[in-house]
């Protein structure tokens, strides 16, 4: 259900990108509108003919147009994903297996699986979803930052921190120039706690 409201966002992009060219509506919107007719959850379990109606020669052809005058946006590497999902894995077997417990705990699952869904989702959204990745695990911190405060693992975090370091690099200029993206890997790399960094920040609290 969830990736297919990703699909149906995509659909939304893709008539919402086509209105800034000079193309008339009407050689893409009823095809766009054939597509959302497919990507609804009624047809999680409906047999092919249900909705095959709806994917003609006609509404491919004028996805693959639209394809071809949306600008493409840059590509990350499929091998750098599946072994950033790897260390994931690892990671994630190392910290269920140890004695962390509490908002340590919870805490590093929590971003495991951020970064996890983010790479999951890529496929669908592209780059965006490394942007809201950064995003939600920024804000993640800030809101367990006092739960961490006295409890944190400095060696469990500090591979976290690896991981999300690995991500920005394989999210390219998805995420060069992304102020939270950078912001975050800034508090990774200072040395603290991920918990004191934030709570030194001047808008903390506020």
């Amino acid at each position: 259900m969830a990736k297919l409201g990703l699909l149906r966002d995509q659909v939304d992009l893709v008539q919402s990108s086509m209105g800034y060219t000079d193309f008339s509506s009407n050689l893409y919107k009823p095809h766009l509108d054939k597509i959302r007719k497919t990507v609804t959850v009624g047809n999680i379990a409906a047999g092919w003919n249900n909705y095959k109606p709806n994917l003609s020669p006609d509404t491919i052809l004028s996805l693959r147009f639209c394809a071809e005058i949306i600008k493409d946006e840059s590509e990350i590497s499929v091998d750098e994903l599946q072994n950033l999902l790897s260390k994931i894995s690892e990671l994630r077997s190392e910290i269920e297996s140890s004695d962390i417990v509490g908002p340590t705990y919870d805490f590093i699952i929590s971003q495991l699986n951020i970064i996890e869904d983010a790479i999951r989702d890529y496929p669908i959204v592209g780059g965006n979803a490394v942007k809201r990745a950064f995003k939600n695990g920024f804000s993640d911190l800030t809101e367990r930052a006092e739960d961490l405060a006295g409890n944190e693992e400095v060696v469990a975090t500090g591979k976290l921190g690896k991981i999300w370091k690995d991500f920005k690099s394989a999210g390219g200029e998805f995420v060069e120039a992304d102020r939270i993206a950078n912001a975050y890997i800034g508090l990774i790399e200072k040395g603290q706690s991920l918990s004191e960094s934030v709570q030194s920040l001047p808008f903390f609290g506020s």
